[in-house]
């Protein structure tokens, strides 16, 4: 296994703006600001996706209720993402899913309850 060293990582950036490093290839999951942990998944997920150098995304999300799979493949300029449910039968969630800049053109297909 490779480590940086935490103090090792140097990036210029304005006074107003702290620099945020993401892993390539995940989605990261947002949801609405709340005052307190709710008790079950909201209903609306927002998922940031950063791909990897091959397009690929992966995340999973655990709850009492099981797991929810995310994956996606970047290719051309399609993005295609599958939305496992476990157990399948539980409630779906509605999935919006956002690219960073220098993907305007890229078209998202999501794609619910794929089996596991």
């Amino acid at each position: 296994m490779s480590c940086i060293h935490f103090y090792s990582i140097s990036q210029e950036s304005p006074l107003d703006q702290i620099p945020l490093y993401v892993k390539a290839g995940v989605f990261l999951p947002l949801g609405e600001v709340v005052q307190y942990v709710p008790d079950a998944l909201p209903r609306k997920l927002k998922l940031l996706a950063f791909p990897d150098n091959e397009g690929g995304l992966e995340y999973s999300l655990c709850d009492e209720k099981g797991s929810i799979r995310f994956q996606g493949n970047l290719e051309a300029n399609t993005l295609g993402v599958e939305v496992s449910y476990m157990p399948e039968d539980r409630d779906k969630l509605d999935v919006e899913v956002q690219l960073p800049q220098g993907y305007e053109s890229v078209q998202i297909e999501i794609i619910h309850n794929a089996t596991v």
